[in-house]
């Protein structure tokens, strides 16, 4: 009996972690080729986390760019920060690279949190949601946003995703000479 109450309350806190990852927003990215369109994806420029420099996205013309909206607090969006890595480190020297656009509203949590994970791309902080509400809001985190070479959105998709699933696409954007 103890046992199935532990298992309970266990469920339960994990439901409230994935609910905890909701943002008030309008939508998620749409899949450009759903529609048999591809939008240019909205540039941006914001300060790196951990460096004077800055990202902005159309200086990664060329490159195959996965946007990954995430923040600290987010169980969800934790699991994937080692599969970004891999990708990173990967596929990174193959005309790609991941920018992690934090969502967090507190800055200063950031930089302890690249450190201690290691992360090996570029991040970002959105505080004040403007680059979330230029893709079109995020519902919720994670969400990614896959940018071909030319600055379009090739797809998004929103939630946990497992490396395999996130490889397979980067790959194919890589592959596709277009």
């Amino acid at each position: 009996m103890k046992l199935k109450r532990m298992l309970s309350l266990a469920v339960i806190a994990g439901a409230f972690a994935l609910l905890a990852c909701k943002q008030d927003a309008q939508a998620a990215p749409a899949d450009g080729q759903a529609s048999g369109q591809q939008d240019v994806a909205p540039d941006f420029t914001l300060p790196r986390v951990n460096s004077s420099k800055v990202f902005q996205l159309s200086k990664q013309r060329g490159k195959v760019v996965l946007v990954d909206f995430w923040a600290t607090w987010c169980p969800p969006c934790r699991m994937s920060i080692p599969h970004l890595i891999d990708l990173q480190k990967e596929h990174g020297g193959k005309n790609f690279t991941v920018v992690g656009v934090s969502l967090d509203q507190q800055s200063q949590v950031l930089p302890p949190f690249v450190t201690q994970w290691k992360m090996n791309y570029p991040v970002v902080n959105d505080s004040d949601g403007a680059v979330a509400r230029a893709y079109g809001g995020i519902r919720s985190i994670p969400t990614g946003v896959l940018i071909d070479r030319h600055g379009k959105v090739i797809t998004g998709f929103v939630g946990y995703h497992p490396k395999e699933e996130m490889e397979a696409m980067v790959e194919q954007a890589l592959a596709k000479k277009d």
